[in-house]
């Protein structure tokens, strides 16, 4: 739903390019709201809601190219094959050892609060 940063860290172009319609010049800063990727309604289906079933394909986890809370490519974050795995780990043994249960009779909010 949230990246852990709303946008990726800067970039500087380092020649003259054409970015849809728009010239850069060669030096100009580039910054890249991964938020606004995440919530963009031409790429997901009603993005304001929590469906990780978005992400599964004949039973088969498909990740969107557009999906990119680590950034892309080469650039991506140098640390994103160790963070899956801890989250992996972290996550397993959570259900090993406890039971979650939400609070009260209705989920947690999914509303975005900075900070």
């Amino acid at each position: 739903m949230f990246p852990v940063a709303p946008t990726a860290i800067p970039h500087q172009a380092t020649e003259d390019i054409l970015l849809a319609v728009y010239r850069l010049p060669k030096g100009t800063r580039l910054i890249v709201s991964l938020y606004s990727i995440h919530h963009d309604p031409d790429l997901w289906t009603d993005p304001k809601v929590f469906r990780p079933k978005q992400f599964l394909r004949d039973g088969l986890i498909k990740i969107p190219e557009y999906w990119v809370p680590f950034g892309m490519d080469h650039r991506s974050c140098i640390g994103y094959q160790l963070a899956r795995k801890e989250l992996f780990l972290i996550y397993a043994n959570m259900m090993r050892n406890f039971r979650l249960v939400p609070e009260g009779d209705s989920p947690p909010s999914l509303e975005f609060q900075p900070g």
